[in-house]
């Protein structure tokens, strides 16, 4: 499925929610919020306060972590098994197409260590995965400190300015829903920032004979938390089936920010047309998608946004970026709130906690064992 190049993504300036400011410029931000969220699920944010210069710092650092020999990342490798989600995974461990793909019988498209197949089964890519360190199910796996210095340092600053910004926009999302005060509070405490995730993506360029299109994906379409196909998308006339709508390992939250260095490649859905729309990197520019977590507490009032990464023809190199993913607390109990119920209607989906869907989710993907990955 082609991308719209012309149209943007909606921005919203959110000041009003991360600065002194009156209720009524509040009231303002939110509907525009609303607004934009209602829509397609995604949103660009200025006024959102993160330092540049941290940015920066944070940016140089994931470059230094990526450049590492292998045998030294694979000192904090990711584990076997679904939690503790942290540490180093490296090229090709995750398969966020591999249901998809199982399904279809297509497991002889799934090697994931053919790189210049480019299949889109397999995602092209190495993460670092870091975690609130009061969480001790998730718990942290760090690299020594002699191997990247003051990397552990750094990543627990930005995880943690970061989670400031997202209690302001949770606080800006809970307005533009008009939730009432006792739902409010509710939502509230089920985001103590310890389930959150601080991801450090590293895309490594691809050989110029590799491509066989216009343009390639170097992660397929989802949204963060589905692990199905979702029928208001894969309906629509203009969407391929050929290229999956799964979720990526664990990738769940309520909603997610996506920091970019200048490589464009992000791309969100636009479920009037079916096409992707380009997020292209512009100073001071924040991008958020809706996650499953908040599609369910309003009642689907807010869609997940499903995007994607390409690579551009105009760009065949390295790609840096950081999500950040907000979750709820594992066992929380995720429900329509009754003030995104209408008049007439009914809640869209049962009550579940972030564990059970979660685990759900991760019985639905596969992943390799750090020891292939080559």
């Amino acid at each position: 499925m082609g991308s719209l190049q012309n149209p943007s993504i909606p921005i919203v300036n959110l000041s009003a929610f991360t600065r002194d400011s009156t209720s009524y410029e509040r009231k303002q931000a939110a509907a525009k919020l609303s607004q934009c969220c209602r829509l397609n699920g995604f949103v660009g944010i200025t006024g959102h306060g993160m330092p540049t210069d941290l940015l920066d710092k944070v940016f140089a650092m994931s470059k230094r972590l990526f450049d590492l020999p292998l045998e030294e990342k694979l000192k904090a490798p990711h584990p076997e098994g679904w939690t503790p989600h942290r540490g180093y995974s490296g090229i090709g461990r995750e398969n966020g197409g591999a249901k998809g793909a199982l399904d279809a019988g297509d497991q002889a498209k799934m090697d994931p260590d053919d790189v210049s197949g480019l299949n889109m089964m397999t995602m092209k890519q190495e993460s670092y995965e870091v975690g609130s360190e009061y969480n001790k199910e998730d718990y942290n796996i760090w690299l020594p400190e002699e191997v990247l210095p003051g990397f552990r340092d750094l990543s627990l600053e930005i995880y943690w300015r970061v989670n400031e910004i997202a209690v302001a926009v949770l606080d800006a999302l809970i307005m533009s829903l008009e939730l009432n005060v006792e739902e409010a509070d509710y939502v509230r405490k089920i985001h103590t920032g310890h389930a959150n995730q601080l991801r450090l993506l590293h895309y490594p360029p691809m050989p110029r004979d590799a491509f066989k299109a216009e343009e390639h994906s170097r992660l397929g379409a989802h949204t963060d938390g589905r692990y199905d196909y979702h029928p208001s998308i894969t309906e629509m006339p203009s969407y391929s089936l050929s290229e999956p709508l799964l979720t990526t390992v664990r990738l769940n939250s309520t909603f997610t920010f996506d920091f970019q260095d200048a490589n464009q490649g992000l791309e969100f859905l636009d479920r009037q047309t079916g096409k992707f729309v380009e997020a292209r990197p512009k100073n001071g520019v924040m991008y958020m998608n809706i996650g499953d977590m908040l599609m369910r507490l309003s009642n689907g009032c807010y869609p997940a946004g499903t995007h994607r990464v390409i690579i551009p023809v105009a760009s065949r190199t390295p790609r840096y970026s950081i999500p950040y993913f907000v979750s709820v607390d594992p066992d929380a109990v995720v429900a329509p709130q009754a003030s995104c119920v209408g008049p007439g209607d009914r809640p869209r989906y049962e009550p579940i906690t972030f564990r059970d869907f979660r685990d759900e989710l991760f019985k639905a993907t596969q992943v390799r064992d750090n020891d292939q990955v080559s």
